[in-house]
């Protein structure tokens, strides 16, 4: 009953934030703290949180399976192969160095179904190393889809210091469940990445926002990160911006705070000077 009641005041929410009026209204709520408060309550797990912990403590209530879901696991099995609208971006940026490229890493990678997706489509070498970050739990999955496709060059990461040095870093639609923003990921490496893809995430147009995404049968803490500021934090460690494009597949709505939010997910292209 919860659940469904959240849902509910989330939804009407949403319904006054598509229009210009409600989003000012909506807005200005935020500043008052009896209603804050009281519109808190009633949005549960589906409000704006202040730390990721917070959400993550929040999200547990409800469901404590996350990220590990079954259900997660087998979609991204499922669409290994498959290529989506915004992968093109993606592809037509990688597809200039992807002869070159020796080692990538693909961060929140899953079960490695993106190779699978870009493997027909790009001119990838035999000696090509591509290796998956995730969770331990998945990465029977990973090495179990890799051994039915007979592919030897997909690999499971030991962890995030594998990524020290590779051609090409990818966070696609993972980013933003990292509780760090990337450049100070990336950051912590012996050796920066010449390349940083990041795709199909959620950006807000400010401050940073944490809320926990609501995947129906699943809830996931996750962030929309400030888009400029995670751009001047890879500019401050020597990468320049090449490209952004706009990912239409998908987009967080976070109840009273679309004037906060970017309205669509994004994905940026970046490179060392």
């Amino acid at each position: 009953m919860r659940v469904m009641q959240v849902r509910m005041a989330a939804a009407v929410l949403n319904g006054m934030g598509r229009y210009r009026k409600g989003v000012a209204l909506l807005a200005a709520l935020r500043g008052i703290g009896p209603a804050q408060g009281l519109l808190n309550w009633l949005l549960g797990f589906q409000r704006k949180f202040e730390s990721y912990q917070a959400a993550e403590e929040v999200a547990r209530r409800y469901d404590t399976r996350g990220y590990t879901h079954q259900e997660d696991i087998e979609f991204h099995t499922s669409i290994a192969g498959v290529v989506r609208e915004s992968d093109y971006a993606m592809l037509y940026f990688m597809a200039r160095s992807a002869a070159r490229y020796r080692r990538v890493f693909d961060l929140g990678g899953n079960v490695g179904n993106l190779f699978y997706s870009y493997a027909p489509l790009l001119e990838l070498s035999p000696e090509l190393r591509w290796t998956v970050l995730d969770l331990p739990e998945k990465r029977e999955y990973c090495e179990a889809l890799a051994a039915k496709r007979g592919e030897s060059r997909v690999k499971f990461a030991t962890g995030l210091e594998d990524a020290s040095g590779v051609d090409a870093f990818i966070a696609s639609g993972s980013m933003h469940y990292f509780p760090q923003r990337l450049d100070k990921l990336l950051g912590g490496l012996a050796e920066l990445p010449k390349q940083v893809f990041v795709n199909r995430s959620p950006f807000s147009r400010g401050e940073d926002v944490i809320t926990i995404q609501d995947n129906g049968s699943y809830l996931v803490p996750c962030v929309a990160y400030g888009k400029l500021g995670l751009i001047e934090g890879m500019k401050s460690l020597g990468y320049e911006l090449r490209a952004e494009w706009l990912v239409h597949e998908r987009r967080l709505r976070v109840p009273m705070y679309e004037d906060v939010m970017e309205p669509y997910y994004a994905g940026l292209f970046f490179e060392r000077s």
